[in-house]
């Protein structure tokens, strides 16, 4: 009788082992997936330049002002130097700016500060300037100021290239009468002539985060 209680107690403590094992085993085991993967990045590219001739006149920063000689093209033999003007003179200068190879969308911006001719004191107000040499579109400035460029384009744009022609003149008055009121402040200028008056080219290309085509 003994014997079969020892017995039933081995196979009870056999059992319970078996369980126990079963239910620790069930506890440690688990699935495991594990991947890797690479991903590369390519900061998009920036281009912003302005130039005359072959000269870089802005690049990199998204902001350059220059100061740019404007009337060393001037076509009157009238007058004892090329960089002298007078009524009568007349000439052209151009720009080009250059974004089409950014991948961004952008806005360009490109002004021409001419308020140091339009002083209080020694107006320029019959200089005009004019987008082509047919003088049919003037440039009025707005606050001493001319806008030449002003648009946005996409990310993927063609057109952010361009070229800007500015024409400018200095019309002789109607008449030759000495009381002609622009012969009479066209030599008011004359008499205190302004000298190296500077007019500012500030060419700006800003990143646009998002864009609507027009």
């Amino acid at each position: 009788m003994k014997k079969n209680k020892i017995l039933r107690l081995g196979l009870l403590a056999l059992a319970l082992t078996l369980v126990t094992a079963s239910l620790v085993s069930g506890t440690f085991a688990k699935y495991v997936t594990q991947a890797t993967g690479t991903g590369t990045v390519t900061v998009a590219q920036w281009e912003a330049t302005l130039t005359q001739g072959t000269t870089t006149l802005g690049s990199a920063s998204s902001t350059e002002s220059v100061t740019f000689d404007l009337f060393h093209n001037g076509n009157d033999t009238g007058v004892s130097a090329d960089t002298l003007i007078a009524p009568g003179t007349s000439g052209t200068f151009s720009f080009s700016y250059k974004t089409n190879n950014s991948q961004v969308a952008r806005s360009i911006n490109v002004t021409m500060d001419v308020s140091s001719l339009i002083t209080a004191t020694n107006p320029l107000g019959y200089l005009k300037f004019y987008t082509s040499s047919a003088k049919t579109t003037e440039l009025v400035p707005a606050s001493g100021v001319i806008t030449l460029v002003n648009k946005s384009v996409g990310p993927s744009s063609t057109d952010g290239d361009g070229e800007i022609p500015v024409y400018w003149e200095w019309p002789e008055g109607n008449t030759s009468a000495a009381d002609d009121p622009q012969n009479l402040a066209d030599t008011a200028d004359g008499i205190t002539p302004i000298k190296n008056a500077n007019v500012i080219l500030t060419f700006t290309a800003t990143q646009l985060n998002t864009y609507t085509a027009p």
